[in-house]
Protein backbone atom coordinates (compact mmCIF):
# COMPACT_ATOMS: atom_id res chain seq x y z
CA UNK A 1 0.00 0.00 0.00
CA UNK A 2 2.50 2.55 1.12
CA UNK A 3 4.51 1.76 -2.17
CA UNK A 4 1.74 2.66 -4.33
CA UNK A 5 0.86 5.42 -2.45
CA UNK A 6 4.98 6.56 -3.11
CA UNK A 7 4.71 5.80 -6.78
CA UNK A 8 1.36 8.35 -6.84
CA UNK A 9 2.78 11.17 -4.98
CA UNK A 10 5.43 10.81 -7.20
CA UNK A 11 3.68 12.03 -9.88
CA UNK A 12 0.05 13.97 -8.19
CA UNK A 13 2.56 16.40 -5.81
CA UNK A 14 4.60 17.98 -8.71
CA UNK A 15 1.21 18.29 -11.39
CA UNK A 16 -0.22 20.80 -8.20
CA UNK A 17 3.36 22.02 -7.66
CA UNK A 18 4.17 23.01 -11.27
CA UNK A 19 0.31 23.80 -12.18
CA UNK A 20 0.42 26.83 -9.31
CA UNK A 21 4.05 27.60 -9.57
CA UNK A 22 3.77 28.05 -13.72
CA UNK A 23 0.52 30.44 -13.57
CA UNK A 24 3.21 32.68 -11.30
CA UNK A 25 5.57 32.63 -14.17
CA UNK A 26 7.98 31.46 -11.77
CA UNK A 27 11.66 30.01 -12.83
CA UNK A 28 11.09 26.90 -15.03
CA UNK A 29 14.37 25.18 -13.31
CA UNK A 30 13.05 26.69 -9.13
CA UNK A 31 10.06 25.11 -9.79
CA UNK A 32 11.02 21.81 -10.67
CA UNK A 33 13.77 22.00 -7.87
CA UNK A 34 10.13 22.68 -5.57
CA UNK A 35 8.66 20.08 -6.88
CA UNK A 36 11.36 17.64 -6.48
CA UNK A 37 12.02 18.49 -2.56
CA UNK A 38 8.58 19.10 -2.21
CA UNK A 39 7.90 15.11 -3.55
CA UNK A 40 11.14 14.01 -1.14
CA UNK A 41 8.94 15.82 1.46
CA UNK A 42 5.92 13.64 1.20
CA UNK A 43 8.03 10.47 0.15
CA UNK A 44 9.39 10.64 3.78
CA UNK A 45 6.50 11.53 5.76
CA UNK A 46 4.87 8.58 3.83
CA UNK A 47 7.96 6.46 4.93
CA UNK A 48 7.23 7.77 8.74
CA UNK A 49 3.59 6.71 8.34
CA UNK A 50 4.14 2.97 7.59
CA UNK A 51 7.23 2.82 10.39
CA UNK A 52 4.72 4.54 13.17
CA UNK A 53 1.21 2.62 11.66
CA UNK A 54 3.23 -1.03 11.54
CA UNK A 55 6.63 -0.17 13.75
CA UNK A 56 8.55 -1.64 10.85
CA UNK A 57 10.14 0.33 8.47
CA UNK A 58 8.48 0.54 4.71
CA UNK A 59 12.22 -1.05 3.52
CA UNK A 60 11.79 -3.86 5.69
CA UNK A 61 8.33 -4.80 4.51
CA UNK A 62 9.86 -4.77 0.92
CA UNK A 63 11.88 -6.88 2.16
CA UNK A 64 9.56 -9.26 3.77
CA UNK A 65 7.74 -9.41 0.18
CA UNK A 66 10.57 -10.08 -1.68
CA UNK A 67 11.08 -12.83 0.31
CA UNK A 68 7.87 -14.19 -0.60
CA UNK A 69 8.42 -13.76 -4.13
CA UNK A 70 11.93 -14.93 -4.03
CA UNK A 71 10.55 -18.58 -2.21
CA UNK A 72 8.38 -18.56 -5.57
CA UNK A 73 10.54 -17.77 -8.11
CA UNK A 74 13.09 -19.91 -6.88
CA UNK A 75 10.68 -22.75 -7.17
CA UNK A 76 10.10 -22.15 -11.10
CA UNK A 77 12.21 -23.89 -13.11
CA UNK A 78 11.99 -21.81 -16.53
CA UNK A 79 12.75 -18.66 -14.28
CA UNK A 80 15.85 -20.76 -12.13
CA UNK A 81 16.94 -21.87 -16.02
CA UNK A 82 16.51 -18.38 -17.56
CA UNK A 83 18.30 -16.44 -14.62
CA UNK A 84 21.35 -18.89 -14.59
CA UNK A 85 21.22 -20.01 -11.36
CA UNK A 86 20.15 -24.32 -11.62
CA UNK A 87 22.83 -25.58 -9.84
CA UNK A 88 22.42 -23.58 -6.43
CA UNK A 89 20.15 -25.29 -4.16
CA UNK A 90 16.47 -23.83 -3.27
CA UNK A 91 18.02 -21.81 -0.41
CA UNK A 92 20.56 -20.19 -2.18
CA UNK A 93 18.35 -19.34 -4.64
CA UNK A 94 16.34 -17.73 -2.75
CA UNK A 95 19.33 -15.63 -0.88
CA UNK A 96 20.88 -14.97 -4.05
CA UNK A 97 16.98 -13.45 -5.24
CA UNK A 98 16.47 -11.52 -1.87
CA UNK A 99 20.42 -9.74 -1.79
CA UNK A 100 19.87 -8.42 -5.45
CA UNK A 101 16.42 -7.53 -4.63
CA UNK A 102 18.23 -5.75 -1.27
CA UNK A 103 20.51 -3.50 -3.08
CA UNK A 104 17.49 -2.29 -4.77
CA UNK A 105 15.84 -1.73 -1.93
CA UNK A 106 18.50 0.26 -0.14
CA UNK A 107 18.53 2.55 -3.20
CA UNK A 108 15.07 3.04 -2.91
CA UNK A 109 15.01 6.91 -1.59
CA UNK A 110 17.90 7.76 -4.35
CA UNK A 111 15.77 6.24 -7.11
CA UNK A 112 12.43 7.89 -5.85
CA UNK A 113 14.51 11.52 -6.29
CA UNK A 114 16.02 10.49 -9.27
CA UNK A 115 12.73 9.67 -10.86
CA UNK A 116 11.13 12.27 -9.46
CA UNK A 117 13.53 14.66 -11.16
CA UNK A 118 12.62 13.03 -14.39
CA UNK A 119 9.11 13.03 -13.77
CA UNK A 120 9.35 16.81 -12.83
CA UNK A 121 10.90 17.84 -16.14
CA UNK A 122 8.91 16.44 -18.03
CA UNK A 123 5.43 17.07 -16.52
CA UNK A 124 7.11 20.66 -16.31
CA UNK A 125 7.09 20.24 -20.56
CA UNK A 126 3.59 18.96 -20.87
CA UNK A 127 2.13 21.18 -18.57
CA UNK A 128 4.11 24.17 -19.86
CA UNK A 129 2.49 23.37 -23.20
CA UNK A 130 -0.83 23.14 -22.40
CA UNK A 131 -0.86 26.52 -20.68
CA UNK A 132 0.54 27.61 -23.69
CA UNK A 133 -2.09 26.19 -25.67
CA UNK A 134 -4.97 28.08 -23.50
CA UNK A 135 -2.89 31.64 -23.91
CA UNK A 136 -0.68 31.55 -21.12
CA UNK A 137 2.55 32.67 -20.84
CA UNK A 138 4.58 30.53 -18.78
CA UNK A 139 8.79 30.68 -18.50
CA UNK A 140 10.69 28.61 -20.81
CA UNK A 141 12.97 25.89 -19.94
CA UNK A 142 16.96 26.86 -20.57
CA UNK A 143 18.00 25.04 -22.79
CA UNK A 144 20.41 21.80 -21.08
CA UNK A 145 22.98 23.16 -23.23
CA UNK A 146 23.00 26.30 -20.85
CA UNK A 147 22.12 24.56 -17.93
CA UNK A 148 24.16 24.96 -14.78
CA UNK A 149 23.96 24.38 -11.38
CA UNK A 150 24.33 27.40 -9.16
CA UNK A 151 27.49 28.01 -7.05
CA UNK A 152 25.78 27.04 -3.61
CA UNK A 153 24.77 23.50 -5.10
CA UNK A 154 27.88 21.91 -2.98
CA UNK A 155 26.77 23.73 0.32
CA UNK A 156 23.33 22.22 -0.26
CA UNK A 157 25.01 18.83 -0.24
CA UNK A 158 26.97 19.00 2.69
CA UNK A 159 23.61 20.14 4.43
CA UNK A 160 22.25 17.21 3.64
CA UNK A 161 25.36 14.81 4.73
CA UNK A 162 24.89 16.30 7.77
CA UNK A 163 20.85 15.78 7.43
CA UNK A 164 21.47 12.05 6.68
CA UNK A 165 23.24 10.98 9.39
CA UNK A 166 21.38 12.99 12.36
CA UNK A 167 17.66 11.12 10.28
CA UNK A 168 20.37 7.66 9.70
CA UNK A 169 19.95 7.26 13.55
CA UNK A 170 16.14 7.09 13.66
CA UNK A 171 14.44 3.58 13.64
CA UNK A 172 12.59 4.14 10.84
CA UNK A 173 16.20 4.98 8.75
CA UNK A 174 18.22 2.42 9.82
CA UNK A 175 18.50 0.30 7.19
CA UNK A 176 18.14 3.45 4.51
CA UNK A 177 21.91 4.05 4.09
CA UNK A 178 21.31 7.31 3.02
CA UNK A 179 24.90 8.00 2.55
CA UNK A 180 25.10 5.66 -0.30
CA UNK A 181 21.45 7.23 -1.69
CA UNK A 182 23.18 10.87 -1.27
CA UNK A 183 26.65 9.68 -2.81
CA UNK A 184 24.26 9.18 -5.90
CA UNK A 185 22.53 11.64 -5.97
CA UNK A 186 25.12 13.19 -6.28
CA UNK A 187 26.18 11.40 -8.32
CA UNK A 188 23.72 12.02 -11.05
CA UNK A 189 23.30 15.73 -10.08
CA UNK A 190 26.87 16.52 -11.32
CA UNK A 191 26.48 13.79 -14.14
CA UNK A 192 23.26 16.40 -15.37
CA UNK A 193 26.15 19.25 -15.41
CA UNK A 194 28.18 16.90 -17.38
CA UNK A 195 25.24 16.02 -20.01
CA UNK A 196 24.87 20.09 -20.73
CA UNK A 197 28.48 20.14 -21.55
CA UNK A 198 27.87 17.47 -24.10
CA UNK A 199 24.78 18.96 -25.80
CA UNK A 200 26.63 22.59 -25.94
CA UNK A 201 29.88 20.80 -27.20
CA UNK A 202 27.96 18.64 -30.26
CA UNK A 203 25.79 22.03 -30.70
CA UNK A 204 29.03 24.15 -31.43
CA UNK A 205 30.31 21.09 -33.49
CA UNK A 206 26.74 20.52 -35.47
CA UNK A 207 26.29 17.14 -34.55
CA UNK A 208 22.89 16.29 -34.61
CA UNK A 209 21.27 16.38 -31.29
CA UNK A 210 19.91 12.94 -31.56
CA UNK A 211 23.37 11.72 -30.51
CA UNK A 212 23.84 13.88 -27.68
CA UNK A 213 20.06 12.48 -26.15
CA UNK A 214 21.90 8.80 -27.20
CA UNK A 215 24.94 9.96 -25.38
CA UNK A 216 22.73 10.84 -22.44
CA UNK A 217 20.51 7.81 -22.63
CA UNK A 218 23.31 5.25 -22.05
CA UNK A 219 25.55 7.63 -20.02
CA UNK A 220 22.64 7.89 -17.10
CA UNK A 221 21.69 3.73 -17.38
CA UNK A 222 25.01 2.75 -17.06
CA UNK A 223 27.95 3.08 -14.34
CA UNK A 224 31.05 3.80 -16.25
CA UNK A 225 28.82 6.29 -18.51
CA UNK A 226 27.09 8.34 -15.34
CA UNK A 227 30.98 8.36 -13.86
CA UNK A 228 32.30 9.95 -16.83
CA UNK A 229 29.80 12.43 -17.06
CA UNK A 230 30.04 13.25 -13.70
CA UNK A 231 33.93 13.39 -13.92
CA UNK A 232 33.02 16.07 -16.79
CA UNK A 233 30.34 18.09 -14.54
CA UNK A 234 32.25 18.52 -11.80
CA UNK A 235 35.37 20.02 -14.34
CA UNK A 236 32.82 22.38 -15.78
CA UNK A 237 30.97 23.77 -12.67
CA UNK A 238 34.89 23.94 -10.67
CA UNK A 239 36.99 26.26 -13.98
CA UNK A 240 34.12 26.77 -16.23
CA UNK A 241 34.41 24.61 -19.58
CA UNK A 242 31.72 25.90 -21.45
CA UNK A 243 32.44 29.37 -21.04
CA UNK A 244 36.09 29.14 -22.18
CA UNK A 245 34.88 26.78 -24.95
CA UNK A 246 31.98 29.65 -25.99
CA UNK A 247 34.85 32.29 -25.66
CA UNK A 248 37.44 30.53 -28.58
Amino acid sequence: MYFLMITAFIIIVPIIVITIRIKKNVSPYETIFESIVLTAIVVIAVLFSAYFDSGVSLGEQLMSAVREAAEVFAGIDEFVKAAGIGDLTYDERVTLIVSAYGMINSMLPSTVIIAGTFISYFLYMAISKMYKSIGGRPAELIPLKFFRWPRNTMAGFLVMFVLSFAIGMLPAFEDAQLYMNISIIFEFVIAVQGLGFVFLLFDLKKIPKVFAVLIGIVGMATSFGRMTLFVVGALDYMINMRGRIVRR
